[in-house]
């Protein structure tokens, strides 16, 4: 297979808002959103969540440390932490705290501890503090054989109580109990003389209680520095139990799911609690940040949410001790087995014509023997190995798969001993293999039909153009495996009714345009059809999707702009008439309102723009002149955003626009020529063409001669042989079923003796 696309930016960063990094938010969470959150959830159930199930064993040395973890060793730590009387962040005894807790880190025997100090902007009171400099605690325990790659594990030190956590705020259970589980782990594995494969970094974060501030500076430290942390496991009150439940929560987090599975799995397996997974995602705690900047995150709480949260009766007294320190097992546990079997980080498909490649963030840790890559055709079930051994690079080409066709794909890391580790989540890619079958994505909601009306429209202006209708419903999702069969698509939005979580995911989408897919996009509202965004103005940032492929800067609306036109500001594009007869509103026949204006990025070129009866001061006329139609005419790949439906324009109007996009600007071939230059010799005839099923074939042999029929498709390369033989003189026939072939348009190629002819085919 030859090698892959280069990662560059459009697949980066679209695959990395499915791996779950977003952009961090400005505003500061106040200690009121720790509360917990309502709504549904479930147990844990690694039967559901891993359709592959590597089964693991306890391991010993695991097991025989987790065991040495101390309940009075916990208790005396969070004591500690209680005789301060208060650790409210804007104390000036908050060094002190950080002081003592890294002399503890010390006295354990560690030598890499430092006080990470911050400037920290607080409000508080209605008093804006701009020179309150906070510290972070930071423990190390450097790796041997992956010491660039990091795993943060901690919980904030600091508390708060009513009514006045200036005098007290005891905070055992908030947050002392986890300050005792992060420094009861790292006293364990110094006292053992534990030495990790990756660097582990015990952090008891600052000023968590009005914004988060220790672990936000942290994590964009982190990102900042290009530091790779491969997971960050958040405790934050984990001692409430009064009924002695055996369960804990763990929250999760989108794109990183998979770190909230595998630390529940480790709980489960490693300790006598069950998990419970909300739905949500926990916005209060020091995981949040982590998880915006774009580092595997998880948060474990208590089960039983804690009525004394900042209350002055947080005190040791209302700590179940023996609960904390059976969590705090279960974190040891997470911590010893990815060092032993790392969780395969970051995969992604990239699929090409070859085939489809896989790939997985390397490691330099020394245990990992290899990879093994799982494949199913059915998302969620059926996967079964493919690689006979483990593979030892960080990709994995699969061309044993056929074209158009949707699969998907698992990763485990397996150790020495050939031991996995669970699946990695799951992954599509499919081969490519364009065809010149236009394909009309037609967005819709639920269960919904495109209505005859709108079909008919679409029908009468693509005339002579091969397409393939699609109704983007419940029904039917809309998958890599069929845009990887079509170089060219016409997406419509034609009411701004339409289910947005039916889009294809950010993945596929970057595979297609990676490919040199081309898309013109006709819709309302087409920003929110693409990206989900409903807000005005809206900039989109670079990496975005529809700044990295449709070239939008930015998009504005002013509601109730009526629109009668769109009028062409590049050569070759003709006026777009809104047709008599149609509206969005009755009162208004023959124009439309409610349209996107776009401010393009400085690769797109405008093509359209509004037009109005209306003075531009009034807001019916405000958008007078405004970009409504971007193109972008890449040699990577091509795409036209217009930010109305087509279906509203005049009929005669919108077939020119189509023919004169999809055969000017994507270059697509259209049609069976019809005369003998173009079709080449006249010997071979078709019957049907264009047909579905079967055509039949028939050509004249003068002599008795070696005769070849061949099809290809339009990248040249071979589908089928006929009828590769010697034939006697004469007329031949023959019949050619064409099931299962994508549809599109193909060569087929007739070889008598040194006599070649072709003929073009539409396959329907």
């Amino acid at each position: 297979m030859k090698a892959p696309l280069p990662f560059g930016r459009i697949l980066y960063v679209l695959l990395i808002l499915t791996l779950g990094c977003l952009l961090p938010q400005a505003s500061a969470q106040l200690f009121e959103d720790r509360s917990p959150l309502d709504g549904t959830g479930a147990r844990f159930d690694r039967s559901h969540i891993f359709p592959v199930q590597t089964v693991r064993d306890q391991d010993p040395e695991i097991s025989d440390m987790i065991a040495q973890i101390n309940s009075d060793s916990v208790r005396s730590v969070i004591r500690g932490l209680q005789d301060f009387g208060t650790r409210f962040l804007m104390l000036d005894s908050r060094k002190e705290v950080a002081e003592w807790l890294a002399d503890r880190f010390t006295s354990y025997g560690y030598t890499d501890v430092k006080i990470d100090s911050f400037l920290c902007y607080v409000n508080w009171g209605g008093i804006y503090v701009d020179t309150n400099i906070q510290y972070n605690v930071i423990a190390s325990l450097t790796g041997a054989s992956a010491p660039g790659e990091e795993y943060v594990i901690g919980g904030h030190y600091d508390s708060f109580s009513y009514p006045d956590p200036y005098q007290a705020a005891p905070g055992a259970n908030d947050n002392g109990s986890a300050v005792a589980a992060t420094m009861e782990i790292a006293r364990i594995m110094k006292l053992n003389g534990y030495q990790p494969e990756a660097t582990i970094r015990f952090i008891l974060f600052a000023a968590e209680e009005l914004g988060l501030f220790g672990s936000r500076y942290q994590a964009e430290t982190a990102r900042t520095n290009g530091t790779d942390i491969r997971f960050m496991y958040n405790m934050d009150m984990i001692s409430n139990n009064p009924d002695n439940l055996e369960e804990v929560t763990i929250y999760r987090y989108t794109g990183f799911d998979w770190a909230a599975y595998l630390a529940a799995d480790l709980m489960e397996r490693y300790t006598s609690l069950d998990v419970y997974l909300p739905e949500g995602i926990n916005t209060g705690s020091d995981s949040y940040p982590y998880w915006l900047w774009g580092f595997p995150s998880m948060y474990v709480e208590e089960r039983d949410f804690s009525p004394h949260w900042h209350q002055l009766s947080d005190t040791l007294g209302n700590c179940n001790i023996e609960y904390c320190t059976e969590i705090t097992r279960g974190a040891c546990a997470l911590l010893m087995e990815e060092q032993s079997l790392p969780y395969p980080r970051d995969v992604y498909a990239l699929s090409s014509p070859e085939g489809v490649t896989i790939h997985w963030a390397s490691t330099q840790n020394a245990n990992v023997a290899g990879y093994n890559i799982y494949r199913s055709e059915t998302s969620g079930a059926g996967f079964e190995k493919i690689n006979s051994s483990p593979v030892n690079q960080n990709e994995y080409a699969d061309e044993d798969v056929p074209a158009g066709v949707d699969y998907y794909y698992l990763v485990t890391t397996v150790n020495e001993e050939m031991e996995e580790s669970l699946p990695s989540p799951e992954v599509n890619g499919a081969r490519f293999a364009f065809s010149e079958t236009l394909l009309v994505i037609n967005s819709l909601t639920n269960n919904e039909t495109t209505p005859d009306s709108i079909y008919q429209f679409y029908d009468a202006i693509l005339q002579g153009i091969p397409y393939e209708w699609f109704d983007l419903n419940l029904l039917q999702p809309l998958t890599l495996g069929r845009m990887s069969s079509h170089r060219h698509i016409l997406w419509l939005g034609n009411t701004a009714d339409y289910s947005l979580n039916l889009r294809p995911s950010y993945s596929d989408m970057a595979n297609f345009f990676l490919n040199g897919g081309n898309m013109l996009v006709s819709a309302f509202n087409p920003c929110r059809l693409l990206e989900n965004v409903t807000t005005y103005p809206m900039q989109y940032p670079e990496g975005s999707l529809l700044h990295e492929v449709f070239k939008v800067d930015s998009v504005r609306r002013v509601a109730n702009s009526m629109m009668f036109q769109a009028y062409p500001d590049e050569g070759g594009y003709d006026t777009l008439r809104v047709d008599s007869e149609k509206y969005t509103h009755p009162n208004f026949p023959g124009q439309i309102y409610n349209i996107d204006v776009f401010v393009p990025s400085t690769e797109a070129s405008v093509i359209y723009r509004f037009d109005s009866y209306y003075n531009p001061s009034t807001p019916m006329g405000a958008q007078q002149d405004k970009p409504i139609g971007l193109e972008y005419m890449g040699d990577d790949f091509k795409t036209i955003l217009l930010s109305f439906p087509l279906y509203y324009m005049d009929t005669a109007d919108a077939a020119e626009f189509i023919h004169y996009v999809m055969e000017e600007k994507f270059n697509m071939i259209i049609g069976v020529p019809e005369n003998e230059d173009e079709a080449g010799d006249r010997s071979l005839t078709v019957y049907p063409n264009p047909f579905s099923g079967s055509a039949r074939f028939t050509f004249s042999v003068i002599k008795p001669d070696l005769v070849e029929l061949s099809i290809y498709d339009l990248q040249g390369r071979k589908v089928t042989t006929i009828i590769s033989e010697q034939l006697p003189s004469g007329e031949a026939t023959y019949d050619w079923n064409a099931d299962g072939l994508a549809r599109g348009i193909y060569i087929a190629r007739i070889q008598i003796g040194q006599k070649i002819a072709v003929k073009k085919l539409v396959v329907l």
